[in-house]
C-alpha cells in the first residue's frame, strides 16, 4: 500500500482546566518551572526568568516552543496516520518542504527505511533539531498508519512491552503542592546558575535540602540544569548536594558537549549524569555508547579481587583506548587482536586468561572459539538483542546460537532482552558443536586462500 499524502498540521489541543489549587509559597507555584541555557534565574547566563518565560515559553517570538504541529499520513485506502511535534511553523514547512515530495507514493510499511530517507534528505540542511522534530512527526505518523492497517498496536510491532509497571516523576519547584497530589518522586529545576556564584550554589543546595527534607529519603529526588552549567560549577554543586543523594543531575552541559560530559564523568564519579533528552537523531547516541561501554565494566571490575586476579583490560576502538588506557581498574591495557584465528589463540594462551568477559556487542567468534577450547570462562555483559530478525531468520539464528553457545554466562538488563535471548540460547543439536566449529574455521580458511589465489 503506497502513501497518498503526507501534509503538516495546526493542533488545537483543547484546553483542560486545572482540577487542583496550587499551594505553598514557591514563587513559580501553579507554572511549570523550566530552566533554559539562556535565562539566570534558573541556571542561565543572559536573561531573567520572567523575559525568557513571556518571549519563549509565552509564545511572543513565534517559534518559541509552541506544541501545536502535527503530521497526518494518507495512505491511497483512505487510511490515514497522526503523529505530532513541536516548535510550530519552522517544522512544519520542513514537513511540507522537504518530506512530503519524496515520501508520496512510497510502501507505508517500510518505516525503517523511510525513516533513514528522511535522515539523508535532510543532512545537506542539517538533520538536528528542528529537522529532527519534523522527522519525529512523520515517523510517529508512519508508524500510527502501519499499527491500524495491521490492526495491531505500536508497542507489539516494536518487540512486545518490556515492562508491567515503569517508576514515574513529576516535575516542578513547587515540591509541596506535587506531595499533596499524591507523587513519590520529584525532579526539580536549578534556580541558579555559573554566574551567580557560591552565592547561587548555597542557595540551591538551600533548596535540595528542605526538598529532601519534604518528601524524605524514601523518595527519588533529581536536579535538571537544562543545559545551562559549566564543568567546574557542576563538579562545586554535585559535592554539595552529595548528601541528599540525588538519583540524577539531568542535562548539565549543553547537548553538543559529549566530550565536556566525558570530563566531567571522570570528575564526579560518584554522581548520576543524565543527558540525551536534547540529542537528535541516531549518531549522537552512537557516539556516546561507544564511549560508554566501559562504563558498563566498572561496577563488575571494581568488585574482583585483585589480589588473586590479574586484570587486563582490551579497547579496539582507538578513541576509547586514549581515553581509558591509564585507567586504576585495571593491571594493564592494550589494544584487543584482530580476530584472527592465529592471533586468537596464541593470545588466550601467552596471558593464561582464566575469564574472558565481553561487554555487548564486542564479540569476537575466533576468541570464543578458542577461549572453549582452552576451558576459559567466557561471560557476556549487558548482551543486546532487540531486532526482530535476529530472533526469526533462521540464518541469523543459526550463527547467533553457534556463536553463544561458547558462552557460559549471560547478562542482560531487561525482561524483553531476556525472552528475546531466550529464543536463541536454546542449542538443537542437530550437528555437534565440534563438528559446527570445525565447519566455520574450514569456511575461514578457504576465504583466506581465495584471497591469496585471488593476490599471486
Amino acid at each position: 500500500m503506497k502513501i497518498k499524502s503526507v501534509k503538516a498540521v495546526s493542533i488545537d489541543y483543547p484546553k483542560v482546566p486545572q482540577k487542583t489549587k496550587a499551594r505553598g509559597t514557591d514563587k513559580y507555584a501553579g507554572k511549570i518551572a523550566t530552566g533554559s541555557p539562556m535565562s539566570t534565574s534558573l541556571g542561565g547566563r543572559y536573561f531573567h526568568k520572567e523575559d525568557w518565560w513571556d518571549k519563549a515559553l509565552m509564545k511572543d517570538i513565534g517559534a518559541g516552543i509552541e506544541r501545536n504541529v502535527g503530521c497526518i499520513v494518507e495512505a491511497e485506502d483512505g487510511s490515514w496516520g497522526f503523529g505530532f511535534s513541536d516548535r510550530g511553523r519552522i517544522t512544519a514547512a520542513i514537513i511540507d518542504d522537504y518530506l512530503a515530495p519524496n515520501l508520496v507514493g512510497r510502501s507505508i510499511f517500510e518505516t525503517e527505511k523511510l525513516y533513514d530517507m528522511m535522515l539523508r534528505i535532510l543532512s545537506p540542511i542539517g538533520s538536528n533539531s528542528f529537522s529532527s522534530r519534523a522527522i519525529s512527526a512523520v515517523d510517529l505518523a508512519l508508524w500510527d498508519l502501519k499499527g491500524k492497517v495491521l490492526k495491531k498496536p505500536i508497542y507489539e510491532l516494536l518487540g512486545g512491552s518490556v515492562a508491567e509497571k515503569l517508576p514515574l516523576y513529576a516535575s516542578s519547584n513547587n515540591t509541596e503542592w506535587l506531595k499533596e497530589l499524591g507523587f513519590k518522586n520529584f525532579k526539580r529545576f536549578i534556580s541558579y546558575g555559573p554566574r551567580d556564584g557560591l552565592d547561587g550554589l548555597k542557595k540551591t543546595e538551600e533548596e535540595i535540602s528542605k526538598a529532601r527534607e519534604l518528601v524524605g529519603y524514601d523518595s527519588e529526588l533529581m536536579l535538571d540544569c537544562w543545559l545551562s552549567m559549566d564543568i567546574e560549577t557542576t563538579v562545586k554543586l554535585s559535592e554539595l548536594l552529595r548528601p541528599y543523594k540525588l538519583k540524577w543531575i539531568e542535562d548539565a552541559l549543553i547537548s553538543e558537549s559529549i566530550n565536556q560530559y566525558e570530563i566531567l564523568r571522570k570528575r564526579i564519579p560518584h554522581e548520576t549524569l543524565s543527558t540525551g533528552e536534547h540529542w537528535y537523531g541516531v549518531y549522537p547516541f552512537f557516539h556516546a555508547a561507544s564511549k560508554g561501554e566501559f562504563e558498563q565494566l566498572k561496577p563488575i571490575l571494581k568488585k574482583i579481587n585483585r589480589s588473586k586476579n590479574f586484570i587486563l583490560l582490551t579497547f579496539f576502538s582507538p578513541t576509547v583506548y586514549k581515553l581509558e588506557y591509564k585507567t586504576n581498574l585495571a593491571d594493564a591495557v592494550c589494544y584487543h587482536p584482530f580476530d584472527l584465528p592465529w592471533e586468537a589463540y596464541f593470545f588466550i594462551k601467552k596471558f593464561q586468561i582464566k575469564y574472558y568477559v565481553i561487554t555487548r556487542n564486542d564479540i569476537w567468534p575466533n576468541h570464543l572459539f578458542f577461549a572453549k577450547r582452552m576451558n576459559v570462562k567466557t561471560i557476556l555483559i549487558n548482551a543486546n538483542l532487540y531486532r526482530t530478525s535476529h530472533y526469526t531468520n533462521k540464518i541469523n539464528i543459526f550463527i547467533l546460537r553457534t556463536i553463544f553457545s561458547k558462552i557460559d554466562l549471560i547478562l542482560t538488563g531487561s525482561f524483553r532482552l531476556q525472552r528475546n535471548l531466550a529464543k536463541i540460547t536454546p542449542i538443537e543439536k542437530k550437528m555437534k558443536p565440534k563438528n559446527i566449529e570445525l565447519l566455520l574455521l574450514a569456511i575461514f580458511l578457504l576465504l583466506i586462500l581465495s584471497i591469496l589465489v585471488l593476490l599471486l
